[in-house]
């Protein structure tokens, strides 16, 4: 209980903070810290559920791409922006290249 209101109120610090715009490399940071200490299982459902709620699917976009999670984002992007899916796509692959 204790640690699902901590991870609550570290998701809220972290999109008030963001003024839901974008990231910075010490929030970044933060919540990798914060997924390393709890279940990143919980909290990143959390942002997900903060940033639709509020209309800002293009910021969980943002969040899972910033966290090199692309399977996330690009399922994102096909159910909110499908006209971007092929940009997606292009990208995904420049960024492998240079991987």
């Amino acid at each position: 209980m204790v640690q699902n209101y901590h991870l609550q109120c570290v998701a809220a610090k972290f999109i008030k903070r963001q003024h839901l715009s974008r990231y910075h490399k010490k929030d970044i940071k933060a919540l990798k810290l914060a997924t390393h200490h709890h279940s990143i299982t919980v909290f990143l459902p959390v942002m997900y559920r903060l940033y639709i709620t509020v209309g800002k699917a293009e910021e969980a976009v943002s969040m899972y791409k910033q966290l090199k999670m692309y399977g996330d984002m690009v399922r994102l992007v096909k159910q909110y922006f499908p006209e971007h899916l092929d940009a997606t796509h292009l990208q995904l692959a420049k960024v492998s290249d240079h991987a």
